[in-house]
């Protein structure tokens, strides 16, 4: 048999019910005997159990296996010879190996065999494990066989066991054709070499685990070193973030505080640039002290109002005229002087360009408007042109007015029916009179007649109408000598001056006075009596009640260069003048005398200027176009505006009534004053009276017509105040527990339910002494209880919500008092642990949403904590406010978010609690060391009254209220924009730009 077509050594025939587990072991152990480490079996052995696929046909298949194999072992035994199969397998050997009866191997599992030498075959008679029928005559010589009959406990059949390994190593030796004790060596030393294999193995095993383990420590020390070092990253991006947030916010810190002291500085140079800055220092970093500081701008600056210059000019402005109603500003540009630009100030913080028009001379020398602001006359050297401007946005041109020579100066009447203009003479001409002045008739402008025309005027370069239409001014600041240059110091013929014209008589205009050292800008009194007339940076006031007898004043220097224009006040209480000094300045002209009230900073070189119709406001040009509108006074300041006098002991209460116009002070001497405030600077006793004890507390009711008080001894008494006579005494209620022990007591009416009465007290030194009631008073002669609380906390004041419904008790505890007979409790106490209330004083805004109390750790600092009112039953405190000795009273203002904390130290403190976190005190006012034992708000806003003292004291607030209302509204409604793009790199580099104001404000 050829390699190529062996595919077994050896091939196992066996009977499977007694033979099967030898068999296994048999083909186990010729697999493992001598076999090579690197080979899976020693041997290849045929079974059938372990060898043969799933077929159709097992007879051929067995059949294949016998011829692919090069050794046939037969297990005989008497079942195995009896078998139909094995027969059947030997016949297919024999068939197929019948010149090779050598590789037909035994192994004797039970029966006998005998081998008859002398016949040379088996002994059929006595052997009974082999199939004679297949056997008999093949057999040449004694074939081999080995004894397995012994072998059947598993112990036995194992190749560790020395029978069976003896008897498998002949069957092995004769398969492998080597001699056993060769194979048996082999197989010594195959197991040697196994064993040293697998030792090898087990110690490469070892060694591969080893380093596998220190490869896997180390990844995983290095993992960990990773995760470490990815920690430390973390941890470090964390710390960078946090330095980089820190830097942040210190940026944004340091940046706000420097726009904000930057703001302060400037705040009189350039209040525009300073409300820009304490708007972004606001937005940058919104803290108390920016707040504050836009505040304290706004109430203090005059600034009221402008717009920046244009950024596209050609040139610089270098004449420039407001209308009479001071909405249209006519410009001229230096370098285009033949354009006139009309420009919308109605509001100067939102000018707008409206359109231009080109006069018909090279340069436009001068302009002025009709009384309505409809017309507009250009003069220049081709004399003077009307323009029809009621569309502001297309002038159109009416009519041209021919005089002598170049038109320079024009000026409308104070009704607008009269026009003059003068026209200098050539230049450098000595002794040159040819100067001109015209009057024409423009009652219609668009045929314009001229009245008179005057020659031989020197002072020819302007002209102004006085208000009363009789006289006019002309003025010149040409000066002239002799033809011919004789000294080093000529000689001047001809000087600077202004003369008055009478014009009674508009066809002949007469020239009355000559005023020397005058030239430039000029202005009449409203009243026509005095005329302001400029030299330089010089102002100079004259009588000119008679023209003819003009004579001079005052004289003043408020400039320190050229004065371009001068306007009087429509009262002419207020000079005011403009310069190339980049000021305005304002003054009082009073007696004669010329006061210099204050000076307005400009961004350029002033040219124009215009009063308001009231006379409130001025709102000057520069020659950057830049408008600007000035208040003539500073914002009010709040101020004492009545002092009520007419207790003799200390002041306890002051309150208004609905109208504001009542006010009623008690007094610890029992005295009560209902106060008319017709006149509120002298408001006078409307009633005064005295009960038993010192009266603690008052309050008018909503309707105005009952006035309710409590005494010290805790007695509640209501009068009737609708009469103009004494008041009449309708209801007297006495405490259940009456002491003369000293107390705080309150009383007020609902601003809801205007026939609610409110009061509280006891004694301040009983444990759980205080009291509180709630009446319906709509009889007032018997008070119906509604609501009653005993054994409260403490005995200070109580407050009531607006709409009526929530009652804070001394303590303090709310309360829910919708259905006052039942009364539930919301809030048990307001303050903490680690605040005890001394103090206790509680005030609710005018929403309702917050509510003041003041409460303190000791008797001389208190603080008053606001608390978020939106959920009732769980208030939740927002900020306290610190700064005040021993608080007396709180109280909010009606209208905006002003909170008053009136403190012993005589001080009563006005706090800007509009936004709570950003709360900040705004002012302090006091007029008496004495402490302040009340304090309320009138009912518009406008005025707070105190007691202290013996006396009470009515404030007016001025615009304190309107500016805390909203200071970043107000502020853009003035400046019209915040920074732009480049202005913010300048001012806030670093930071993202952000709009101070919405667009349109």
């Amino acid at each position: 048999m050829s390699e190529a077509d062996r595919r077994y050594d050896a091939f196992i025939s066996y009977s499977t019910s007694p033979d099967a587990p030898l068999a296994i072991a048999v083909q186990r152990a010729l697999h493992h005997l001598a076999r090579p480490w690197y080979r899976m079996r020693a041997l290849r052995v045929f079974r059938d159990q372990t060898s043969l696929a799933a077929g159709p046909d097992l007879r051929l298949s067995i059949a294949e296996a016998i011829k692919s194999s090069e050794h046939f072992i037969l297990l005989a035994s008497p079942e195995s010879a009896a078998s139909p199969w094995v027969q059947h397998e030997v016949e297919v050997w024999r068939d197929c190996h019948q010149d090779r009866p050598t590789t037909f191997l035994i192994a004797v599992t039970a029966g006998e065999i005998h081998w008859d030498r002398a016949a040379g075959g088996f002994d059929w008679g006595r052997t009974t494990a082999l199939p004679a029928e297949q056997l008999r005559g093949w057999f040449q010589g004694e074939p081999l066989w080995v004894d397995l009959s012994w072998a059947r406990d598993e112990d036995q059949l194992s190749l560790r066991h020395p029978r069976f390994r003896d008897a498998v190593g002949s069957l092995a030796a004769a398969v492998h054709g080597r001699p056993k004790d060769e194979l048996d060596g082999e197989d010594i030393r195959q197991h040697r070499r196994a064993t040293w294999l697998r030792r090898a193995a087990a110690a490469i095993l070892v060694m591969a685990t080893a380093v596998a383990f220190q490869q896997r420590e180390e990844a995983v020390g290095q993992r960990q070193t990773a995760e470490r070092q990815r920690q430390t990253a973390v941890e470090q991006r964390h710390v960078a973030d946090e330095q980089r947030r820190v830097a942040d916010q210190q940026r944004v810190l340091a940046t706000g505080r420097a726009l904000q002291a930057e703001a302060e500085t400037l705040r009189n140079t350039q209040p525009q640039t300073s409300l820009r800055m304490s708007l972004a220092a606001l937005r940058v970093n919104p803290t108390p002290e920016a707040r504050k500081g836009l505040i304290s701008t706004l109430m203090q600056t005059r600034f009221a109002g402008g717009s920046d210059g244009s950024g596209d000019r050609p040139g610089t402005e270098v004449k420039a005229a407001f209308s009479r109603d001071r909405r249209t500003l006519a410009t001229v540009e230096e370098g285009s002087g033949d354009t006139v630009t009309l420009w919308d100030v109605s509001d100067p913080a939102q000018r707008s360009r409206l359109g231009t028009l080109r006069d018909p001379s090279e340069s436009v020398e001068g302009l002025d408007f009709g009384s309505d602001g409809r017309i507009l006359a250009t003069v220049g050297s081709h004399g003077t042109t009307l323009w029809d401007i009621g569309n502001r946005a297309r002038p159109r041109q009416l009519a041209s007015l021919t005089g002598k020579g170049t038109t320079s100066g024009v000026a409308f009447s104070a009704d607008g029916h009269l026009l003059a203009t003068v026209g200098q003479p050539p230049v450098n001409v000595a002794h040159s009179d040819d100067g001109a002045l015209a009057l024409w008739d423009v009652q219609d402008p668009a045929r314009p007649r001229r009245l008179s025309m005057h020659t031989g005027v020197y002072d020819s370069s302007t002209v102004i109408f006085s208000p009363d239409g009789h006289s006019l001014a002309t003025s010149t600041d040409r000066m002239e000598g002799p033809s011919e240059p004789i000294t080093a110091h000529p000689i001047l013929t001809h000087i600077p001056g202004t003369t008055l014209w009478d014009i009674s008589d508009r066809t002949r205009p007469q020239p009355m006075r000559r005023l020397d050292h005058v030239r430039g800008a000029m202005s009449f009194s409203p009243d026509s009596h005095v005329l302001a007339t400029a030299y330089d940076q010089t102002l100079i006031l004259w009588d000119v009640t008679r023209p003819g007898e003009a004579r001079q004043l005052s004289v003043a220097t408020g400039h320190s260069d050229r004065i371009n224009a001068m306007r009087f006040s429509p009262d002419g209480s207020t000079l005011a003048t403009v310069s190339d000094d980049h000021s305005a300045v304002l003054w009082r002209p009073t007696d004669g005398k010329l006061e210099k009230s204050v000076s307005l900073p400009g961004q350029d070189d002033l040219l124009a200027l215009a009063f308001s119709e009231d006379g409130r406001t001025v709102v000057t040009a520069d020659a950057s176009d830049a408008v600007t509108r000035w208040r003539l006074k500073a914002p009010a300041q709040p101020h004492v505006l009545a002092t009520l006098k007419g207790h003799n002991g200390k002041a306890m209460a002051a309150a208004f009534g609905p109208d504001g116009r009542d006010v009623v002070t008690t007094a610890y001497d029992g005295t009560i004053i209902l106060w008319d405030r017709a006149d509120t600077a002298d408001p006078h006793q409307r009633a005064k009276w005295t009960v038993n004890y010192p009266v603690a507390d008052a309050a008018i009711s909503l309707s105005g017509r009952l006035l309710a008080a409590i005494s010290n001894d805790g007695t509640i008494r209501i009068w009737d105040i609708s009469g103009h006579g004494d008041p009449r005494l309708w209801k007297t209620m006495t405490s259940s527990t009456p002491t003369t022990s000293p107390g705080q007591y309150s009383i007020l009416f609902s601003r809801r339910f205007g026939e609610t009465l409110v009061a509280a007290g006891g004694d301040l030194w009983a444990d759980q002494g205080g009291w509180a009631g709630v009446w319906n008073v709509d009889d007032p002669a018997n008070p119906r209880l509604l609501s009653g609380f005993t054994r409260t906390s403490t005995t200070e004041p109580v407050a009531l919500s607006p709409d009526g419904r929530i009652l804070a008790l001394p303590g303090p505890s709310l309360w829910d008092i919708g259905h006052p007979a039942k009364p539930v409790e919301l809030a048990p106490r307001l303050a903490d642990a680690d605040h005890y209330s001394i103090a206790g004083e509680v005030a609710f805004s005018r929403d309702g949403k917050t509510l003041a109390t003041a409460d303190s750790d000791t008797l001389d600092n208190d603080a008053v904590a606001l608390w978020d009112m939106s959920s009732p039953a769980h208030p939740r405190e927002l900020i306290r406010l610190n700064g005040t000795r021993r608080v007396n009273r709180v109280a909010f203002h009606p209208r905006v978010g002003l909170l008053a904390i009136a403190g012993a130290d005589g001080t009563t403190r006005l706090w800007d609690v509009a936004d709570p976190k950003l709360s900040v005190p705004v002012t302090a006012l006091q007029t008496d060391p004495s402490a302040v034992n009340s304090v309320s708000f009138s009912p518009d806003g406008q005025l707070m009254a105190t007691a202290s003292g013996e006396v009470a004291t009515v404030w007016a607030l001025g615009e304190l209220p309107s500016v805390v209302a909203d200071p970043v509204g107000m502020a853009c409604k003035l400046v019209g924009q915040g920074f732009s793009h480049q202005e913010w790199q300048h001012y806030a580099p670093g930071l993202p730009y952000q709009r101070l104001c919405p667009a349109g404000a």
